[in-house]
């Protein structure tokens, strides 16, 4: 997957979960880390389909990340899915979801951080995450107005 001893902090997005290309280094834990998340009793009981494929991709997300953090002694951080962007409810509960499967792992929260768009919604979750002691990057920050907003949610970082 990396270059031991090159990379200190890790991250990975939904994209390239699921477009890892087979002759990639470390193609076999990418893919096992997936298979794992088809198989997840959970995820088949499901019975709307765009739910089940929401929680497969979760979890495969889940899975690849806890298997970055074998890599890397540093942060790992897990990109939320981008149609969450205007749902702060939505993005909250994926950034729980994932710190179940984190902590499935024995992967400890304080190495994790989770970006997050910031809408005015992306905002207010990472607000509340934050609160909680989850850290947040808040991402796609283009105007200074914009980036004043956001230093009123506290985000580990911008």
């Amino acid at each position: 997957m990396i270059l031991r001893g090159v990379c200190t902090d890790g991250g990975h997005r939904e994209l390239f979960t699921v477009a890892w290309d087979r002759r990639a280094p470390g193609y076999q834990v990418q893919e096992s880390a997936i298979d794992t998340a088809l198989v997840d009793g959970e995820c088949n009981t499901m019975e709307k389909p765009g739910d089940r494929m929401s929680c497969y991709l979760t979890k495969a997300l889940g899975n690849v990340g806890a298997e970055l953090a074998l890599q890397v002694p540093g942060r790992v951080s897990t990109e939320i899915d981008a149609r969450l962007a205007y749902d702060t409810q939505g993005i909250v509960q994926r950034v729980h979801e994932l710190l179940q499967i984190y902590n499935e792992h024995d992967i400890p929260s304080e190495r994790l951080l989770f970006k997050i768009p910031a809408t005015w919604q992306g905002i207010e979750a990472s607000r509340l995450l934050e609160s909680e002691g989850t850290q947040t990057h808040l991402t796609f920050v283009y105007r200074h107005v914009h980036a004043l907003c956001l230093i009123w949610s506290q985000p580990y970082f911008l």
